[in-house]
């Protein structure tokens, strides 16, 4: 097995036995950069097929993979058959190659993902397919990549961090400053301002409805006014169910969280706070430091210190 950059080489040696007999490698991502997490392997790739004719002698044969997710692990076997069957090598495993550290962000075009912890997946605009194209085969979803090492991602990609947590390097106003921040929890899309007051400010907008699986309002109770009395009291306990939280954890730089229902805007260092989406609303609840919540039903805005929280409700 020989190793390089997104790409690696397999060989191994089949003997036919007298019968025409086809080969290839069956690999895939450790079941760790999958979710929901399965049971077992997945061996969901395949090198090209190689024939072997009907002798008795001992064939080397080699297959190549491309395209691989930097810095993971994967799972490999030879599977061989002919008219006496099926069989199977046992599995090995193997790790890709870490990626050069990637170079500083640039305003309002790309950022610099860190994973820390769990599983974070990146996915690439759906519309944008040759963008697409270049890149490893999707793992879950309509087009997620799980996040293994610091990478540079174009700004309009969506982060998947429902099961994990990251950190976030973007550019400031400031010519070669950063800024940074701590998420977990949510499903989003980033933004940022390029120009005029606001110039920097990055815009995390959580997604909700976006592909089968992932947060949808599709879930919450139909409000209706009709119903017997119980039936009303299961309807507004269901309201307040959570759909996701964004966790954010602002260490320097000006940052937005827009939920549904809100945004929450943070423009000093050090503020915490995490947003909510709810079947009743968007919930603002700060942890550390001043947020400014601007509620898009109600059309105002309201400063939250640490300890205050806020819901914009549903309308």
């Amino acid at each position: 097995m020989v190793i390089g950059t997104g790409r690696v080489s397999f060989s191994a040696v089949v003997h036919p036995d007298g019968r025409v007999t086809t080969a290839d490698f069956e690999y895939g991502l450790a079941t760790r950069y999958r979710e929901p997490r399965p049971s077992h392997v997945v061996y969901d790739e395949s090198t090209p097929t190689v024939h072997l004719g009907p002798d008795f002698s001992s064939h080397l044969v080699s297959g190549k993979a491309s395209g691989l997710v930097p810095n993971a692990m994967y799972h490999v076997r030879l599977v061989a058959w002919s008219s006496a069957g099926k069989v199977y090598s046992p599995d090995s495993t193997f790790k890709t190659a870490r990626d050069p550290a990637p170079p500083p962000p640039r305003i309002g075009a790309t950022v610099n993902v860190i994973p820390v912890s769990g599983l974070v997946l990146v996915q690439p605009p759906r519309q944008n397919s040759a963008r697409a194209s270049e890149l490893a085969r999707l793992v879950e979803g309509p087009g997620f990549l799980p996040l293994t090492e610091t990478r540079r991602i174009p700004i309009d990609w969506q982060i998947d961090a429902r099961a994990g947590a990251l950190q976030m390097v973007v550019a400031a106003s400031q010519h070669r400053h950063t800024q940074r921040i701590a998420l977990a929890g949510g499903l989003f899309s980033i933004s940022q301002t390029r120009h005029g007051p606001d110039r920097g400010l990055t815009t995390l907008d959580l997604l909700e409805n976006d592909f089968p699986g992932g947060p949808t309002y599709n879930s919450c109770p139909a409000l209706t006014s009709a119903g017997a009395s119980q039936t009303h009291a299961r309807t507004a306990q269901a309201s307040n169910l959570v759909l996701q939280t964004l966790r954010a954890r602002d260490q320097a730089g000006r940052f937005s969280v827009r939920g549904h229902y809100s945004a929450a805007t943070a423009t000093s260092a050090g503020t915490a706070w995490d947003t909510i989406d709810r079947c009743d609303g968007t919930l603002t609840i700060v942890k550390r430091g001043t947020v400014t919540v601007s509620d898009f039903g109600l059309g105002t805005s309201i400063a939250l210190d640490a300890g205050q929280s806020y819901l914009a409700q549903a309308s």
